[in-house]
């Protein structure tokens, strides 16, 4: 007779058992069923198998515990208190668990349960609250979704269970700086003031301007300023407006387009201005003589030499220079004209003594030295009379020699001050009582 199919659960190994009356499973270690006829014996013989042996195999995996059998009809071990079920036996807790309750896991071991709102610490279980208060340094506790958490104050930062003070520190290295939040990333960074680059670890360093990019303060020295730098200009040099740059200055571009000529500053211009000699001009910024040959009416009656600063006359036969050699006149010797260091001249048909310059007439017919001396015309200097002229020394400070050596031409070779403004006579006011 065969038994429609009857499932079942083992207390043994846990696995379905399934049971048709003629075959049962290969894990099973009851007899051959081939002995029990009728599904009733079956039946019975099965419901004997799951209970006894369970409580069987329990009692084999329960050392130290006692078994007991669930409402769903499986067997269980149970030890008493604090001692847990460890590979078959009843131990105590392997691991600290103060506060907790000790329980099997699934590896041979043990593990702490904690109560609710409470943390395993070192064996300990301790309330969450109480724990964020240990950890939360310089910061507060707060429940946020059922969770202690440790908030810190604004410009603080959580960084292992301690508020740090981030923007403090941040204050501190950001020396020429200050320090701001990122709004991405939330962290305090330093933002340098103009002129102040931030080099890690050192916080903000001022800006070698000088020592970096093109070279800077051509003709002087270059110095960092905070958000630039200035120029010390060497002399005959002086700054540009913005005092990045040396130029030269009024003099010395003065003397580069004065060859041959002297620098003199003009009070009524207020600049300096190229001086050249007598008998020169200023010429693509060179003194150049002047060609007075290139007169027709100087040399009449003879031949025109150009001379540095100068020209001289060479007069045609029967013919003298004039005694300023701008010319040249007809030589005449009349027997009666006499002329002691002179010379005769027809001069509307009458002979007259002519002195030479430097020379006047004393008498009707004698020539002597002037004394150009009398005159003073060495005004800041020292006059030497000589036969026929008169040479100037030893010109004062700010006093020049004239290219022809006959006075001393005053200068300024500085720009003169500017007048200062005179303040308001304030002790007129206490006058009105009086």
């Amino acid at each position: 007779m065969e038994c429609s199919a009857y499932h079942a659960q083992s207390a043994v190994s846990g696995e379905n058992v399934k049971w048709t009356g003629t075959e049962w499973p290969s894990a099973g270690v009851l007899p051959e069923p081939h002995s029990l006829t009728g599904c009733v014996i079956g039946f019975a013989f099965l419901f004997w198998l799951l209970v006894t042996g369970g409580r069987t195999q329990c009692e084999l995996n329960c050392i130290g515990g006692v078994c007991v059998q669930t409402p769903d009809g499986r067997w269980e071990c149970r030890c008493a208190p604090p001692l847990v079920l460890i590979n078959g036996q009843c131990l105590p807790c392997p691991i600290p668990c103060v506060g907790g309750r000790c329980e099997p896991d699934f590896n041979g071991g043990a593990v702490c349960v904690c109560p609710f709102d409470t943390s395993l610490v070192n064996g300990v279980c301790i309330p969450n609250r109480q724990l964020c208060e240990e950890r939360c340094i310089n910061g507060q506790c707060v429940l946020w979704n059922n969770i202690w958490q440790c908030r810190c104050p604004d410009g603080w930062e959580l960084i292992i269970d301690r508020c740090v003070d981030v923007k403090g520190q941040c204050d501190r290295e950001c020396v020429n700086g200050f320090c701001v939040r990122n709004t991405n990333t939330g962290q305090w960074e330093c933002r340098c003031y103009p002129g102040f680059e931030f080099v890690l670890g050192r916080g903000c360093v001022q800006i070698d301007y000088c020592g970096t990019g093109p070279p800077k303060c051509e003709n002087g020295l270059c110095f960092n300023i905070i958000g630039g730098y200035r120029c010390q200009c060497s002399p005959g040099f002086e700054p540009t407006p913005d005092g990045r740059a040396c130029v030269p200055t009024q003099e010395t571009i003065c003397k580069q387009n004065c060859q041959g000529g002297t620098c003199l500053w003009d009070i009524t211009l207020g600049q300096y201005i190229c001086n050249c000699p007598p008998g020169f001009r200023l010429l693509n910024g060179m003194c150049t003589d002047i060609d007075e040959c290139l007169n027709p009416t100087l040399c009449q009656n003879g031949r025109c030499v150009n001379l540095p600063g100068s020209f001289r006359c060479e007069c045609n036969p029967g013919f003298r220079p004039t005694p300023d050699s701008m010319g040249c006149v007809e030589i005449v010797s009349p027997p009666t004209c006499q002329c002691t260091g002179g010379f005769c001249l027809l001069v509307n048909g009458i002979f007259r003594c002519v002195c030479p310059y430097g020379f006047e007439l004393q008498g009707p017919s004698t020539c002597v030295d002037v004394n150009e001396c009398v005159a003073n015309p060495c005004r800041g200097g020292d006059c030497d009379n000589f036969p026929g002229g008169h040479v100037c020394l030893n010109c004062l400070p700010n006093y020049q020699l004239a290219p022809d050596g006959k006075s001393c031409i005053g200068f300024n070779p500085r720009p003169p001050p500017l007048p200062q403004p005179i303040g308001f006579p304030w002790w007129l006011l206490f006058l009105k009582d009086f």
